[in-house]
């Protein structure tokens, strides 16, 4: 793909001891590889086709390229003789050219070609950590996700992503006896918000679906039994509440 320059600025400010401003701008590049990078649509019976050029290199298309610009800030506090800490992020990437998966022109067909318009991700993240007592942690954190791209239809959001998802979890650990024995409890709680369903307008009316997927809970669990400081064993379960896809097969 020839030479090109990727400039990246990258500064830290500690504004006092319990917290810090971080800052980011730059520009990066990656070569795609079309087929590992999409391996699950193989599985459906959509066509591949693949606008290219011919005189690039590997299938054809340019280079991923984009420019990408964050902030963020860390604050540490403390509550009722507890510790904690607080972070937060801000991201924006603008890309100069993506390579589009196109599943929403038709449901027979993913179209793969060179970005023509615009696209862009704006990220935003906070994290809450805090210990509720010597033995209890707790960790919540939200998401949220706007990434908008052009289509051969429009501008559209990124199909199969949530905009919204929200983490709690939640640990214990008991009192370590004299030979360095414990046990330990952790729960995690994902709320995934609704998701962009590509289009099915033009099948027939009993294969469509509607437009986006509901929000859902996913419950995960473990428990551990620290034998010494060389052996320990755990159990665990994911996906506690038994949450499955209805029909995800058209």
């Amino acid at each position: 793909y020839g030479t090109f320059v990727t400039p990246r600025l990258n500064l830290r400010i500690n504004m006092s001891e319990k917290n810090a401003l971080k800052i980011s701008a730059g520009r990066g590049r990656r070569t795609p590889n079309l087929i590992m990078e999409n391996v699950g649509l193989l599985a459906t019976s959509r066509n591949w086709i693949i606008e290219n050029d011919v005189s690039l290199p590997g299938f054809g298309l340019k280079q991923e390229s984009a420019w990408n610009f964050g902030v963020g800030f860390n604050q540490d506090f403390e509550i009722l003789f507890r510790e904690g800490n607080v972070n937060v992020d801000f991201y924006h990437t603008l890309f100069e050219n993506q390579i589009i998966v196109d599943l929403d022109y038709n449901p027979q067909e993913v179209y793969f070609y060179n970005l023509k318009g615009e696209s862009f991700s704006n990220s935003f993240q906070i994290e809450v950590n805090y210990d509720i007592s010597k033995r209890i942690d707790i960790r919540l954190a939200y998401r949220y996700l706007d990434v908008q791209k052009d289509f051969k239809v429009g501008m559209l959001s990124k199909p199969l992503l949530a905009q919204n998802k929200v983490f709690v979890n939640l640990a214990y650990q008991t009192k370590k006896n004299d030979k360095d024995r414990q046990w330990k409890f952790d729960v995690t709680a994902q709320l995934v918000g609704e998701q962009r369903i590509p289009s099915t307008n033009l099948n027939p009316s009993e294969y469509r679906v509607i437009q986006k997927s509901p929000a859902y809970i996913m419950l995960s669990s473990q428990v551990t039994k620290v034998i010494s400081k060389k052996l320990e064993f755990y159990i665990g379960g994911e996906n506690l509440t038994d949450f499955v896809q209805n029909n995800p097969i058209i």
